[in-house]
C-alpha cells in the first residue's frame, strides 16, 4: 500500500514531534525521504532513507527511525 508525504508526516508526528520531512521523492517502487530533527534518542537526527512504496506510513516511519539509530 503506497503512502503519501502527509500520511507519513502524521505517523512521524505521533511518535516524534518536531521531526520534519524536508524531501519526499517518489522514485518508482521506492521513495527517498530526508528528515530533520528526528529520533531524539540518537546521535544521528537527520538523514536520507529509502523506503519501499509497498509499506504503510507507520512501517515507513519505523524504517526511518531504524536508519537513524546509532
Amino acid at each position: 500500500m503506497a503512502f503519501t508525504q502527509a500520511q507519513l508526516q502524521t505517523s512521524i508526528d505521533a511518535g516524534d514531534p518536531g521531526c520534519l520531512i524536508t524531501r519526499f521523492d517518489a522514485a518508482g517502487s521506492s521513495t527517498d525521504i530526508y528528515v530533520q530533527n528526528c529520533n531524539i534518542n540518537s546521535s544521528l537526527k537527520s538523514g536520507w532513507t529509502q523506503v519501499a512504496q509497498t509499506q504503510t506510513s507507520a512501517q515507513a516511519y519505523t524504517a526511518i527511525k531504524a536508519a537513524l539509530t546509532k
